[in-house]
């Protein structure tokens, strides 16, 4: 263990040895793991009875068996999970009440679920400590998973969070009321004592009184100290890789750019009704002229569709999604993907009798079967029966849409940020996409430039989205349009095959890219097989973002890490990206860097003049590296050979160009190729 995972097991055990409950709060991708782990080998080691419990999120829960296993071999550890009947086995036969002070008696390693489906057997458990990562999952005083935790009998409770302060004060009494719900018992009180929202007003930083701010922040660091220990990379780890992020503004295209002016009237819904009747139209007319054609030349048994494409499915190029395939749903869980591709079908007049396209009605459905059986014996009576399946296929589009839920006005502006086809799918479910894909999104064209770069240089990539939806755009750039092999994660990927996906991307060379969804995919996953990180779009909270990038950048890693985030400029993805950074102020105000780093530690600054410089830092641009791309229409136009070179170089020279220290943010921005303004001016204009 390194020295400062040392101290911190001497804080852990200080806290036990006085009675007090504690949250371990280092920097993500310290070894915070390995730390809660010697806790409990201490215990073992002078014959301190259990049991112990460690409540974990889904993807995590493996892994902590793993490294018990690597570091305290001689421990007995037993993974709590599995079905209903599963874990009935398990308490039978490894988990008896009546052994549970015995010295062979298992750490039980579970998922946040089964702590809350098992609590009437789990609760009958006089737990020595109870260790919950992830531990900001606490973060709402009114979640289940809380209230549960709560009844757990326990000596002691720790909670392992590189993440202690991600929104609000709230929260972080939520976390200080599970610990020590004695104390902390007042919501109202602790929101009346520590009110920050005049410190966090940048606009008036000038008239701000230093002394009313320093009595603030000092007063919640006195309450802090005795629960909480946080070192961060930069003072305790030097071996670290660097780490370096940019911001990178696409350009919006032209249809996203009006799609996204229709959500902003809130016109959405009429726009794409529209746009589906003037692909139909569109479509159709291609078609009647090869109708005409094969009507003179007498064939017969003429059927009104239109030939499918042909393409390997995606969902066989990574390694667990064959087994996800051929379940069908109901209409009302229908995913944003099955309706787009039901859309697209309905706009072709193809209408297979299936479970999941039995909405239509049975008059629109033999309508539309007889135009497609019927021999058509002149060419008056084939436009004829074209309106009429046209009229039948444009009142199943009505539905459709009807259907989707375009109700909140801020995620479909994101979404749209993203790229179209999140709205409109224009391929069937059986067919392949094409270079429609990439052209239709800023952000695909400039993903689709980056990344061929990233990987023709040997580096392997981590993509972070917050819709499942954009995975499976991406998931389908990746393997139909680049055939390249990739890993994916998102909530409806099992404990088990989530496993199976990080072993094949940190071991095999073939998998280059890993999928992931901000929320499932960025906690507590180790992949320093990568050394690059992709945020496709940006959470509201800052610290799932954080948490995300170190995934790759932790110990462990020995190559340097860049960061690319992207967002589309004048939307409101940079209201969000604003928001964020205030989140950022408020976590620095109240858990400062270098205040909580030892529990003997009594030399915190008494110097106000130091106090006001460190404060002042916090309100100053955020240090992150802008990379603005132009409103061209091709990738190879978005970035060139150039900006790709200096984007993408890793070398001591290009990280020493820094106006901080070595904490991988702060960097010269880089000149745009125009003026993104422009796009969103002529959006707000209109």
């Amino acid at each position: 263990m390194r020295k400062y995972q040392l101290e911190g097991l001497e804080w852990m055990k200080s806290l036990w040895m006085n009675g007090l409950c504690g949250i371990l709060a280092d920097e993500m991708g310290l070894g915070k793991t390995v730390q809660a782990i010697s806790l409990i080998a201490f215990f073992k080691e002078h014959n301190i009875p259990g049991p112990f419990l460690i409540a974990a999120p889904l993807s995590t829960v493996s892994n902590w068996v793993n490294e018990f296993a690597r570091w305290t071999p001689s421990i007995n550890t037993v993974l709590y999970h599995g079905t209903k009947e599963q874990r009935s086995e398990i308490r039978r036969k490894q988990m008896k009440n009546q052994d549970q002070r015995a010295p062979d008696f298992p750490v039980v390693c579970t998922s946040y679920e089964i702590c809350m489906n098992d609590r009437k057997f789990l609760a009958n458990y006089q737990w020595k400590y109870i260790i919950v990562d992830e531990g900001h999952r606490l973060k709402n005083m009114n979640c289940k998973l809380i209230k549960e935790l709560l009844t757990y009998p326990s000596a002691n409770r720790l909670l392992i969070t590189g993440t202690p302060l991600q929104n609000n004060i709230a929260e972080l009494w939520s976390l200080l009321h599970f610990l020590l719900p004695e104390i902390f018992n007042d919501l109202d009180n602790f929101q009346s004592w520590f009110d920050f929202s005049s410190v966090l007003d940048d606009s008036d930083q000038n008239a701000v009184n230093e002394r009313r701010r320093r009595n603030l922040v000092s007063t919640m660091h006195a309450i802090l100290k005795p629960f909480l220990l946080r070192r961060v990379k930069t003072d305790v780890e030097s071996s670290l890789p660097k780490k370096r992020e940019y911001v990178l503004y696409a350009p919006l295209t032209p249809e996203q750019k009006e799609l996204y002016v229709q959500i902003v009237n809130g016109t959405s819904r009429q726009y794409l009704e529209e746009k589906a009747a003037e692909r139909i139209e569109a479509r159709n007319g291609s078609e009647k002229q090869s109708r005409a054609r094969s009507l003179k030349r007498g064939a017969s048994g003429s059927e009104l569709s239109t030939p499918n494409k042909s393409a390997k499915s995606s969902r066989d190029s990574t390694p667990t999604r064959a087994r996800r395939r051929g379940r069908s749903k109901n209409y009302k869980e229908e995913s944003d993907r099955d309706f787009n591709s039901k859309l697209a079908r309905l706009e072709k007049g193809i209408q297979e009798e299936t479970p999941e396209e039995s909405e239509l009605s049975e008059g629109e459905m033999d309508e539309i079967e007889r135009a497609k059986t019927m021999k058509l014996a002149s060419t008056y009576t084939f436009y004829s029966d074209l309106r009429t399946m046209v009229r039948s296929n444009l009142s199943a589009i009505e539905k459709e849409i009807s259907s989707k839920k375009l109700q909140n006005p801020v995620m479909q502006a994101r979404l749209v940020c993203n790229s179209p086809l999140n709205f409109y799918w224009p391929w069937g479910e059986d067919s392949g996409v094409d270079s429609t894909l990439i052209t239709s999104s800023g952000k695909m064209l400039l993903l689709d430039r980056l990344v061929p770069c990233l990987i023709s240089k040997g580096h392997k990539v981590l993509i972070f989205s917050q819709f499942k939806g954009q995975l499976d755009i991406l998931e389908d750039w990746a393997t139909q349009l680049r055939s390249w092999n990739c890993c994916r994660i998102d909530g409806a990927i099992a404990q088990a095959d989530r496993q199976e996906q990080i072993n094949a991307f940190n071991n095999d060379p073939d998998y280059r890219i890993f999928l992931l969804s901000t929320r499932a995919g960025g906690q507590g996953i180790n992949l320093t097989a990568a050394d690059t990180v992709i945020l496709f779009d940006s959470d509201w909270n800052p610290q799932q973002d954080l948490q995300a990038q170190d995934r790759a950048h932790r110990i462990g890693q020995t190559k340097p890490v860049i960061v690319y985030r992207l967002a589309t400029r004048g939307t409101i993805e940079q209201t969000l990206l604003e928001r964020a950074g205030s989140k950022r102020r408020l976590e620095k105000l109240v858990i400062q860097k270098g205040k909580f780093k030892s529990l003997l530690d009594s030399t915190s600054s008494s110097n106000p003049q130091r106090q006001a410089d460190e404060l002042k830092k916090i309100f100053g641009d955020e240090d992150i590296e802008v990379f603005d791309i132009g409103a061209e229409t091709t990738s190879e136009s978005l970035l060139s050979e150039k900006d790709l070179q200096i984007l993408t170089d890793r070398s001591d020279e290009a990280y020493s160009d820094q106006r901080m220290n070595e904490s991988g943010r702060a960097f010269a921005a880089v000149k745009a190729n125009t003026d993104a303004d422009e796009i969103m001016a002529d959006i707000t204009s209109k």
